[in-house]
């Protein structure tokens, strides 16, 4: 199934270094200069610890942090659920600014299974990434391939290597920035 992509900007809003209100979704530790808990604690973090992730620093953010950040939306039609279907969250360059990064050699996601990818500072700038926290209006649940999927903007044409789409990292509960 070919893959179709519109995007739609939203408006821009940026919260400092709040502590989340609900849940956490996304942990971001590394190479960040804002954060918002302190280091990894291996009696509190105990998927960090069965993933082998520890921290000296990090930030968390709640849906509602996430979505205050500036927004794109990405349609797409994901073998996963075999429709299209309207991702939105924020733009990964302005979640990496709510971290106080300027320029990231590289950034790791993790997903709840254990799957990771990277993507180096040239992917970075070339695409249009989105942290989607939502699917058709909906949060992306865990067990439904959420919390976070992060997909990209694709030509318009889409003209895309059904291969390139396995780098869209789902089920992501985790981003190292180095």
């Amino acid at each position: 199934m070919a893959t179709i992509v519109t995007v739609v900007m939203l408006g821009a809003c940026e919260r400092g270094t709040e502590e989340p209100a609900g849940a956490v979704i996304l942990t971001a530790g590394g190479n960040i200069a804002k954060t918002n808990r302190g280091p990894y604690d291996d009696k509190r973090d105990l998927l960090f610890k069965y993933h082998e992730v520890t921290f000296d620093k990090a930030f968390e953010f709640d849906e509602e942090m996430l979505l205050l950040l500036d927004q794109q939306r990405v349609r797409a039609a994901p073998p996963e659920i075999g429709k299209p279907v309207t991702f939105q969250g924020p733009t990964l360059k302005s979640v990496l600014r709510a971290l106080g990064v300027e320029k990231p050699q590289m950034v790791r996601f993790l997903a709840l299974d254990g799957y990771a990818t990277e993507l180096d500072a040239k992917a970075i700038e070339s695409k249009d990434w989105v942290v989607a926290v939502t699917v058709d209006g909906r949060p992306l649940e865990i067990g439904r391939l959420g919390p976070i999927w992060v997909v990209f903007r694709l030509d318009d044409p889409p003209n895309v290597d059904p291969d390139e789409e396995l780098t869209w990292p789902w089920a992501v509960f985790y981003m190292e920035v180095k």
